[in-house]
């Protein structure tokens, strides 16, 4: 059974359509990654989802139900900025995610901590951490939470390489839990490396399928430009210039 079930959705914003046509589902256990060009409407589908949007019609299902039950979703936006004056500590902070949570699905905050590498830093003040610690501090917050769906908008955001390693194992140790992913994000090579499908969204779904149909080829400069081409060609013959642009300047 599907976790979740978008039908027919639309969303325009003013006379500007920005959603049409959105159909699809997610898996138990699925972690399905969602990329387009800016503006393509990847971020308002997925404030749509989790409530902090209006759709104009269609409808969603979550398990079967019309609404997601308390602590069903965990959402993170990366692009959202930390109040560094939080007299918090990073354990104290992380204890947050309780609130959402199920009580029979209680988390041990040390478990979230060492589930991103900081069980270091379960004192240290929110202030004195990085962007990364940061990152993976509230993605511990989404893990204490263990909802059965997490929403994430450009999770990669900011991080480097270690960091990129960290949400990625993070999300595959949730697969293993039964948890469900949904992923914004513009890092095509991360995306091809660990979604198990992709929707390519530029207003409408002009792709939904496994990762592995993604490699195989299909140019859609069409609907994204050179940016999704590019991640494909990047995949398959890794960093430096590509065969098909060699030999132009």
């Amino acid at each position: 059974m599907a976790v979740l079930t978008a039908k027919n959705l639309y969303f325009s914003f003013g006379r500007k359509t920005i959603l049409e046509d959105i159909s699809f589902t997610l898996g138990v256990g699925e972690i399905l990654g969602i990329v387009g060009p800016n503006g393509g409407g990847k971020s308002s589908l997925l404030k749509i989802i989790v409530g902090h949007l209006p759709k104009d019609r269609g409808s969603l299902s979550f398990s079967g139900k019309p609404s997601p039950e308390k602590g069903e979703l965990a959402y993170l936006s990366f692009e959202a900025n930390f109040n560094n004056r939080l007299p918090l500590t990073c354990s104290e902070f992380i204890s947050l995610g309780a609130i959402y949570t199920q009580s029979s699905k209680k988390m041990d905050i040390g478990e979230a901590l060492d589930c991103v590498d900081l069980g270091h830093k379960a004192q240290t003040p929110v202030e004195a951490l990085s962007d990364g610690e940061k990152q993976r501090m509230a993605l511990a917050r989404c893990y204490l939470q263990s909802p059965r769906i997490f929403v994430f908008d450009e999770p990669s955001k900011g991080l480097d390489t270690a960091g990129e390693d960290c949400l990625f194992e993070f999300l595959h140790r949730a697969r293993k839990r039964g948890q469900s992913a949904l992923v914004v994000d513009h890092n095509m090579g991360q995306l091809l490396k660990h979604c198990d499908n992709i929707i390519c969204l530029n207003k409408t779904i002009h792709w939904h399928r496994a990762r592995e149909d993604l490699r195989e080829g299909a140019t859609q400069e069409k609907h994204y430009h050179c940016e999704f081409e590019h991640g494909l060609l990047h995949e398959r013959e890794g960093p430096g210039l590509h065969k098909k642009y060699r030999g132009i300047s």
